[in-house]
């Protein structure tokens, strides 16, 4: 190999070492100062006046860090890392962004989208059958069936009886049979729309 030709190889070695070392030995982007909202862990929809938790994870950087949650006008904004349950009150499409800046001056940033909807629009769930609590004897037979307003479908159903028979995951179970033990067991339905918000009714089964 010629004098030149190693110069120019060791010249270049040279130059893409300092490249390393001015971009702090992240090279390949590998430890990229970054911000995520954990929770929720995507956009959400709500109904007006309930809350939402807000959870934050920071990556790489320089500590102590500042956080900057903006709700959109949805929520008082805040300043620590992680808000908790946050009430939005008023109907509306809210942006939430977190903007995170660690002791360098460095930023990054995350957002989610929360979708408040109207009392009047609020994504419920009624147990239609039985209408109310009944007494069966042991053995008998209820018969269940729901109703689902509002929210995004598909949705996703799970009848949960309480150990007096096997648990359902369709919207109308129909006859269902019950344990020939005594007791009284509380049947909730819990219905969970595309969005991932929840909706809930309960009845009670009494086994005379």
């Amino acid at each position: 190999m010629s004098k030149t030709r190693l110069s120019i190889i060791t010249r270049a070695i040279g130059i893409f070492a300092m490249a390393i070392l001015i971009s702090g030995c992240n090279f390949w982007g590998l430890d990229d100062f970054k911000v995520n909202i954990t929770s929720p862990s995507g956009d959400t929809t709500i109904s007006a006046g309930q809350s939402v938790n807000f959870q934050s994870e920071v990556s790489f950087g320089t500590s102590p860090y500042t956080y900057q949650w903006d709700f959109g006008g949805g929520a008082t904004n805040s300043t620590v890392a992680d808000p908790g349950a946050t009430t939005f009150s008023t109907a509306g499409q809210y942006t939430v962004n977190l903007t995170v800046t660690d002791s360098s001056g460095d930023t990054a940033q995350d957002s989610i989208v929360v979708t408040v909807q109207s009392s009047s629009s609020a994504f419920t769930v009624s147990i239609t059958s039985p209408s109310g609590a009944v007494e069966i004897s042991p053995g008998g037979t209820v018969n269940f069936q729901s109703t689902v307003s509002n929210g995004t479908s598909p949705y996703t159903y799970l009848w949960d009886f309480d150990g007096g028979a096997t648990n359902s995951t369709v919207q109308d179970p129909g006859s269902i049979t019950f344990s020939s033990t005594p007791g009284i067991y509380t049947v909730s339905l819990t219905v969970t729309d595309n969005s991932g918000a929840t909706a809930q009714d309960s009845v009670d089964v009494t086994v005379l």
